[in-house]
């Protein structure tokens, strides 16, 4: 403990719940002394809307960042002045490029970029090169200021009335961390679409509806964004309608999400055969992934050998006076087509990504994969995993079912159009989709189907938003369900 350093207003929320808690027990922010201030004192402005305004650097425009500056000399180590500052604009614009670029701040000890630094002369020696804690610590830490003032004054410019706050949970899995992402969509001035991330933030403790309600309400004061008129779009989880209701806020489930419930909740797990054969695929993938290497070239090989079979077929056929070959069968054009690509390598599967779980399927039942994925289970003695020519036929049809509905999940999740016009629309698709059967299909899909389409209404509900957002697009006036929803209203 006495290397580590705690927040004293943490202690201090804590006293004033409960007097007599332990401090081992409490939720106290803890920092090591031989790190640089800058998590601290963003932990106080997150959490307690604390603020060194006495020590406050001034803040660059981010504008700044992308100007170009002729260098004279290079940074050097000779002691001349400015030199602190020109290694610290360094750090702080190689932050910025690391950040757009997603690469890891330890890119900095890699020798080519050295050499490349010191050729162009940005750098002279090695230690002229900021190390990589700085970029992190004090570089970034100006580029997020820097952008927040950049972020505030944009909103502050549209004086914004009117918008969407779309916010949602998720879990670092690798350091078991909790966090929340607001991201704010509006209507500009100049009639365009926007959106900004405005933060994503650590959530300690329990992820209760007020808790929420501050992490939001922080995030928009900091931001000056008025709460009245602007709808929280979130999942349908009960803290999530809680913190709306907190708030005061309108409330607009997710489509992404209630497709999302409707697959996996409303459909896998709630047909039992389904749902043994996915979690069958997911241990097939879970003992093959470290094998991928030869699992791929193994696919390869298969594909190779039926392309060669095709090939053989073909002389045959040619070589053949009593047959003709069909005009719609051209085989040449089969194996142009399927020598460009090749077999897909074994996808896993993420909870939080239903189309993942598609991804997946299609994998495990490519006819290259189907021997090599055989023959590497009875290697590895996982024979009890084998799949049989009825689950493969299963396979077959659930991913048949699920790819169509890989387009309406692409529509509802985009972020350059407004989608909230479709959702009639969608509804429409999805339940002509559950309700068309096919001979072919095997039964175990159409059990599937009619378990997600009792759920359907209660995932997609029709509201007065959606119904206002169909019929200011003069595309979808005419759809049954507006009739419906309108007969509804009259009636009660």
């Amino acid at each position: 403990m006495g290397e580590q350093v705690f927040c004293d207003a943490c202690l201090k929320q804590a006293k004033e719940k409960d007097g007599d808690v332990h401090f081992s027990k409490a939720l106290v922010k803890a920092y090591s002394k031989n790190i640089a201030t800058s998590n601290l004192l963003r932990h106080l402005k997150d959490e307690h809307n604390l603020e060194d305004t006495h020590n406050r650097k001034k803040v660059a425009p981010i504008k700044g960042f992308f100007s170009v500056q002729r260098k004279s000399k290079p940074v050097t180590k000779s002691g001349e002045t400015g030199v602190k500052k020109d290694k610290w604009m360094l750090a702080r614009d190689l932050a910025l490029w690391f950040t757009r670029s997603l690469l890891p701040f330890d890119s900095i000890n890699d020798e080519a970029m050295i050499d490349f630094l010191k050729k162009y002369n940005i750098i002279v020696a090695d230690d002229d090169l900021p190390s990589r804690h700085n970029i992190a610590r004090e570089g970034l830490e100006d580029v997020y200021n820097s952008m927040l003032t950049y972020v505030q004054s944009i909103i502050k410019k549209q004086n914004i009335r009117f918008g969407a706050l779309t916010t949602d949970l998720w879990t670092d899995q690798f350091r078991r961390r909790n966090y929340i992402s607001c991201t704010l969509h509006f209507i500009s001035r100049e009639m365009k679409l926007l959106k900004f991330t405005l933060a994503t933030q650590q959530v300690i403790g329990k992820h209760t509806g007020e808790k929420i309600r501050d992490v939001i309400q922080g995030i928009l004061r900091t931001f000056q964004i008025p709460q009245k008129d602007i709808v929280l779009v979130t999942d349908s989880g009960s803290n999530m309608k809680r913190a709306a209701d907190l708030l005061n806020m309108k409330n607009h489930l997710c489509l992404s999400h209630a497709l999302h419930n409707l697959v996996t909740v409303d459909g896998i797990q709630n047909t039992d055969a389904v749902l043994c054969l996915i979690n069958k695929c997911k241990k097939i993938v879970k003992h093959l992934r470290y094998r991928a290497p030869q699992l791929e070239a193994a696919a390869s090989k298969e594909q190779r050998d039926l392309l060669s079979s095709f090939e053989d077929i073909g002389v045959d056929i040619n070589h053949s006076d009593d047959e003709a070959l069909s005009n719609d069968f051209d085989l040449d054009e089969v194996s142009t087509r399927s020598g460009t690509s090749a077999p897909p390598t074994i996808k896993t599967s993420t909870p939080t990504r239903w189309h993942s779980m598609l991804m997946m399927l299609t994998s495990i039942s490519h006819n290259a994969n189907r021997r090599p994925i055989r023959d590497m289970l009875i290697d590895i003695g996982r024979s009890a995993l084998l799949l049989d020519e009825n689950e493969y036929n299963l396979i077959t049809g659930l991913a048949s079912f699920f790819n169509k509905f890989k387009t309406t999940v692409e529509c509802l999740s985009s972020e350059s159009q407004t989608t909230i016009n479709l959702a009639l629309v969608f509804k429409s698709e999805i339940r002509r989709l559950l309700e068309e059967y096919n001979d072919d299909e095997p039964v175990i899909v159409t059990r599937l189907k009619n378990n997600m389409l009792q759920r359907l209404d209660y995932r997609f509900p029709v509201t007065d938003t959606i119904v206002a957002a169909t019929l200011l697009d003069c595309r979808f006036q005419s759809i049954k369900e507006i009739d419906i929803y309108m007969e509804s209203q009259e009636s009660r």
